[in-house]
């Protein structure tokens, strides 16, 4: 098994400690030979096609671009054992160069042939602008549609997105504005062609991919969509008994010689 992480940490307020998160700092904290017991669930859907000359676009931020290790590794099998394989994109986002996670496997994969094309878009790099993969995509709308709708004679493609949510919905995002539909996901979706693997919850993203604050009108219909989803009872239940400790408080209350300081 391999495992790719990053390892968590951060600085709290209002002492400025620098805390760690738990299973990444855990994970990064094990030396060789450590035995660790852990459980985990396969994503079922997210696995290449069943053809490997179908046309792969894959799409990773940061430590979502493991899968992807596992994508290349299969390939790299499947062309040393004769295997025809179809072109693959990687479409990788990270912070600035120390951030490329697979860039000497993706390298390899390039040499082999397991890889046609390797783009990365850095976000928080001096030397380059700052981009994120819906910008690479939107910059190289062909990569897309040449896996979508490939010319004749080539195999139907399949487009795979990993990371975070807020990620993955600006890809979608712009995946719409280079088809020109709102329901191009949900096509490709039916079709078995889209598969998606992410985490966290997806900010409110505007078209142009950036996060906007919420209209008071969409909070208010937030607000009345979860007070609608709530069952109120027919009647008010009667209040749950008190216990001694209760009892004597609410006593003590009533003489006014209750303090919530010394009690």
């Amino acid at each position: 098994m391999s495992l790719l992480l990053s390892r968590v940490s951060f600085r709290s307020t209002p002492y400025d400690q620098l805390q760690v998160g738990f299973a990444s700092g855990y994970l990064t904290s094990l030396q060789p030979g450590m035995a660790v017991r852990l459980s985990y669930s396969a994503c079922r859907d997210f696995r290449m096609p069943a053809d490997p000359r179908a046309p792969l676009l894959m799409i990773a931020a940061g430590t979502g671009v493991a899968p992807f290790r596992g994508f290349l590794a299969a390939r790299t099998a499947l062309i040393q054992f004769g295997t025809a394989v179809g072109p693959a994109t990687l479409l990788f986002g990270c912070r600035n160069p120390h951030g490329e996670l697979l860039a000497a496997e993706a390298k390899a994969a390039l040499t082999s042939g397991a890889l046609t094309r390797y783009v990365v878009a850095y976000s928080r790099s001096d030397a380059n602008p700052k981009r994120y993969v819906q910008h690479a995509l939107q910059e190289a709308p062909d990569l897309l549609r040449e896996c979508v709708n490939p010319s004749a004679g080539r195999q139907p493609g399949h487009v795979y997105i990993c990371g975070d949510a807020n990620m993955s919905a600006g890809v979608q995002l712009e995946m719409c504005h280079i088809f020109g539909r709102g329901d191009a996901i949900e096509q490709l979706k039916l079709e078995g062609r889209f598969h998606e693997d992410v985490f966290g919850a997806p900010l409110n993203l505007s078209d142009n991919g950036n996060w906007q604050q919420p209209s008071p009108l969409e909070e208010t219909s937030k607000s009345v969509r979860q007070m609608s989803s709530v069952a109120i009872p027919p009647q008010q239940s009667p209040p749950a008994p008190q216990s001694p400790v209760g009892r004597a408080r609410a006593l003590l209350r009533r003489l006014g010689r209750y303090s919530r300081d010394i009690f």
